[in-house]
C-alpha cells in the first residue's frame, strides 16, 4: 500500500453555520476561523470585519493559503431606529414642539443646543433668545439600536428690546449731547 499521497491531504476550511442576525446601524461584525484564511465579505470587505450598511444576504467566503475555499450565507437585518422628528410653532418661532415622528421606541433624549433633556415623545420649547438654535433627538428601540438627528430652528418672534436711555431730571434746557 502506498500512503505517500497523504502527505499532501488538504483540509478544507470549514465555516460553522451563519446564524441570521441583525446589527445595529455602524455596528461591526467579525468572524474568525483557528488558523489564517483570507475572509471576503458579498457584498462587503475583504477582511474578517463587516460593517453591513443595508438589510440583506452576505456571504462569507474564507479561503486558506492553498485556495481551498469555504462559503457560508446568512441575513444581516440593519437596524436603525426613525430618529426624525417634526417641529410644530405654537406661538411664533420662539415657542415650539418637537415631536418624535416614531412614538414606539423605548427612549428619547433631546438636545436643545448644549442642554440635554430627558424626555417623551412630545418636547415643549421655548426660547429667550432670536436666533438659529440647535435641536436634536436620540433614540433607542427595544433591541439597543440607537440613531440622533438635529436640526437648526432659526428663531426670529421675540420682541427685539429697545435700545436706549432715559435721563432723570432733565440736566438740559433744550439739548443734551454726548
Amino acid at each position: 500500500i502506498d500512503d505517500s499521497l497523504n502527505r499532501y491531504a488538504f483540509v478544507v476550511p470549514t465555516i460553522p453555520v451563519l446564524a441570521d442576525t441583525f446589527v445595529c446601524a455602524g455596528d461591526t461584525l467579525r468572524y474568525q476561523l483557528p488558523g489564517q484564511y483570507i475572509y471576503e465579505w458579498t457584498p462587503g470587505s475583504k477582511t474578517q470585519f463587516l460593517v453591513p450598511e443595508q438589510t440583506g444576504v452576505y456571504t462569507l467566503t474564507a479561503t486558506d493559503k492553498l485556495g481551498c475555499f469555504s462559503r457560508q450565507q446568512a441575513t444581516i437585518e440593519v437596524r436603525k431606529p426613525n430618529v426624525s422628528f417634526t417641529i410644530n410653532s405654537v406661538q411664533g418661532s420662539h415657542k415650539i414642539d418637537c415631536v418624535a415622528d416614531d412614538q414606539n421606541l423605548d427612549s428619547y433624549l433631546w438636545w436643545v443646543n448644549k442642554d440635554t433633556f430627558s424626555g417623551g415623545v412630545i418636547f415643549p420649547v421655548i426660547f429667550t433668545q432670536n436666533g438659529n438654535q440647535t435641536l436634536k433627538l436620540s433614540t433607542t428601540d427595544s433591541l439597543g439600536c440607537s440613531a440622533v438627528e438635529s436640526k437648526i430652528h432659526p428663531v426670529n418672534s421675540l420682541p427685539n428690546d429697545d435700545v436706549g436711555f432715559s435721563v432723570y431730571p432733565n440736566p438740559a434746557v433744550s439739548y443734551f449731547y454726548i
